[in-house]
């Protein structure tokens, strides 16, 4: 059997999934804490999102930092056009610009940022070394990538903080 890896979800799906993260007081949670981190960590300069989604992410450093450059990318041409949408809906498309783009080619140049962020998409990653690769390409001499992902294979501690049961679900 062949395995492979979905990179890209389509219109149906990406509304489903938009609508499912929009009402999740988990994914707000943490998609604001990872915000608030990141603006505590650079308040200016240039940050991609990568894998963005709705653009929650983004949209979250926006109303935090005035002073922030945000781009975000995601490979699934119905997530950039929710995502767009969220932007222009909260009068933020000005701050945060959203396009297509793939973790393995990423569409800019060498060292542009200085913090690249990627929330929940690296385990959809079909080549995750080739896109470590390129997220070092764009990252400035100084610049970090910071990718928050979720394994099934951590400790009971790290279950209990997350509130993550052992059969995978989430505790409210």
């Amino acid at each position: 059997m062949k395995l492979f890896k979905i990179e890209s979800i389509p219109k149906p799906g990406a509304i489903v999934y938009s609508t499912i993260v929009a009402r999740s007081p988990f994914a707000r949670d943490f998609y604001r804490e990872v915000a608030e981190e990141v603006c505590s960590k650079i308040p200016s300069g240039r940050v991609l999102d990568i894998g963005t989604g709705p653009g929650i992410v983004p949209l979250e450093i926006a109303r935090k930092s005035q002073n922030l450059e945000i781009k975000a990318i995601d490979i699934s041409p119905a997530m950039v056009d929710i995502a767009s949408k969220n932007a222009k809906d909260s009068g933020l498309s000005d701050r945060v610009q959203f396009q297509y783009g793939s973790a393995k080619r990423i569409p800019y140049e060498d060292e542009s940022f200085d913090l690249v962020v990627s929330t929940l998409s690296f385990h959809h990653w079909a080549k995750p070394i080739e896109c470590l690769k390129e997220i070092h390409r764009v990252l400035n001499n100084h610049g970090e990538a910071w990718i928050y992902d979720i394994t099934w294979d951590i400790t009971n501690a790290a279950r209990r903080q997350l509130k993550i049961g052992t059969d995978g679900s989430y505790h409210f």
